[in-house]
């Protein structure tokens, strides 16, 4: 059986130009690399191959004429040598810092001084002048279910901005279930924090009595692959815009979700003991505590372009069509059962990429079992294409009661 081949997470790429060629720079959000490492951006999709996992032969297929035979199996040796997850050392190394986190009560700020201001009071002024950008004619309160972006806010705060202002507070809601995407290799479907989430001067307390349900009747393995939320944007980039409606009796869950694009149908999903296991205990617990649940989810839509390693260029027509797989997917969340939601989209999820669409599947499984039917109450979406017309990225947002 060929060997699966991976990226370890944690890993940064920006790219750079040396004499005048045009090289991926690599390098490690943990420093467990001494130096950032060159990679010929002409490789820029195999690259994008091994960051989402996938076998040698198939490498060898893609690749074949691009590479010597000595090239490549040099090419192997340095990924061995410095990014693939296998290393034993890497293994070592993660295997001890996630013993480090789970202890900790409290995840500190990853994103402060990066994509939101570092200082609270700097930050909150930013939110304000957000929110005064957009004009929204009536709020709602106690909103069962919200769809929020997990984009930097140059390119969402107008959809940011528009959900956070259709939304008038939390009176009746007691818990917060947020839901973001985990960007880095997951061994798991889900991960759970059993941790509180700081930013500055706001800390959102974690809803440990349901953290410990969960893992009663799912299994320890929730925690297996919670290392990767110390970095994961996702979740956190929603506080400072969630802090402006937040209560402060609320306590929150945090989850990070894995793929299932690997699955080739619903009954192959829901067969997976992870999915299984994780359905049923989640629907068991919310039973009884849905209606004072408020349940976010930290999701974008769809990323395409060269810069994700697409070969084609994005024009008129790749928009549209964008735009309708997108609210295709989401009209698919709110009307159609999980199985026709997953089994309709995942083929064409492989071109799309949306990044929330295990989220999404989910979701909709855990909410159709309790019998909770989507009632979207306000929507907005966007597009934004960026870094020379080779990068969009979509994104909605959504305020939403049940019925």
């Amino acid at each position: 059986m060929s060997r699966i081949l991976k990226l370890r997470p944690f890993l940064d790429f920006s790219r750079t130009e040396v004499n005048q060629q045009e090289y991926l720079v690599v390098s490690c959000k943990l420093n467990l690399l001494q130096t950032p490492i060159l990679i010929n951006a002409s490789l820029t999709s195999l690259v994008q191959m091994l960051y989402y996992g996938t076998d040698r032969f198939t490498i060898e297929q893609v690749f074949k004429g691009h590479f010597s035979k000595d090239d490549f199996e040099a090419f192997l040796r340095f990924l061995d040598d410095n990014l693939l997850l296998e290393s034993e050392k890497w293994s070592e190394t993660l295997s001890l810092l996630t013993s480090e986190y789970f202890n900790l009560s409290l995840r500190q700020s990853f994103l402060e001084g990066k994509l939101f201001a570092q200082d609270p009071e700097k930050r909150r002024e930013e939110i304000r002048r957000f929110l005064q950008e957009v004009s929204i004619s009536s709020a709602l309160t106690d909103p069962d279910l919200i769809i929020l972006p997990h984009i930097d806010y140059l390119r969402g705060y107008k959809v940011y901005s528009s959900v956070l202002k259709s939304i008038s507070g939390f009176r009746k809601k007691r818990r917060c279930l947020l839901i973001g995407t985990d960007h880095k290799f997951t061994r798991r479907l889900l991960s759970l924090s059993n941790k509180s989430y700081g930013i500055s001067d706001f800390i959102v307390q974690v809803d440990l009595p349901f953290v410990d349900q969960v893992k009663e009747k799912v299994g320890e393995w929730i925690f297996d692959d919670m290392f990767n939320q110390k970095t994961e944007h996702s979740l956190e980039i929603t506080l400072p815009f969630l802090e402006s409606v937040w209560s402060k009796d609320m306590v929150t869950s945090f989850v990070t979700m894995g793929s299932i694009e690997n699955f080739r149908n619903a009954d192959q999903l829901k067969s997976w003991s992870d999915f299984s296991a994780a359905f049923r205990g989640f629907t068991e617990i919310l039973n009884n505590k849905l209606e004072e649940t408020v349940i976010i989810l930290a999701i974008d839509f769809s990323h395409l372009g060269k810069y994700f390693g697409d070969p084609f260029e994005l024009d008129e027509a790749t928009l549209k069509e964008t735009k309708d797989f997108d609210h295709s997917l989401l009209d698919a969340f709110f009307n159609s059962s999980s199985d026709k939601l997953f089994e309709k989209h995942l083929s064409l999820n492989f071109k799309f990429k949306a990044c929330g669409f295990s989220s999404l599947v989910f979701v909709k499984a855990v909410l159709e079992s309790l019998g909770a039917k989507i009632l979207p109450w306000a929507q907005f979406y966007e597009q934004s294409l960026t870094h020379n017309n080779n990068c969009l990225v979509s994104f909605f947002g959504a305020v939403c009661r049940f019925s």
